[in-house]
């Protein structure tokens, strides 16, 4: 056998590959719509995953703005609880006839 004959051999295996002509000379003719089936069943798994992925992405993007808004709404309850006692506080000394009056100027440390 030469090289030429080789390389043309070859090149008949890919064009018939190519062609479909592999599918008819092995006998796939009769089972092709177990593989369009399989193939079909294939390709509606990947997009299954691909589409509950992006779904649990979703949902994780949504529990950690869930978790921020549970600070946030702590913190304000904390604020609205000290802002109650204050007032609470302020009520008590105004009805005592207390001169104390809330201060106006930022605390300022000392030093030694």
């Amino acid at each position: 056998m030469s090289f030429k004959s080789k390389i043309n051999r070859i090149g008949r295996k890919i064009v018939d590959f190519l062609s479909g002509e592999v599918i008819i000379s092995w006998g796939w003719d009769r089972h092709i719509g177990f593989i369009v089936t399989l193939f079909a069943l294939v390709v509606a798994s990947i997009a299954w995953s691909l589409m509950v992925e992006t779904r649990l992405v979703v949902t994780q993007k949504n529990e950690q703005i869930l978790q921020e808004l549970e600070i946030s709404y702590h913190q304000l309850t904390i604020d609205l609880i000290g802002m109650d006692k204050r007032t609470k506080v302020e009520n008590m000394l105004k009805e005592s006839g207390s001169t104390l009056v809330a201060p106006v100027d930022p605390p300022q440390r000392v030093k030694l």
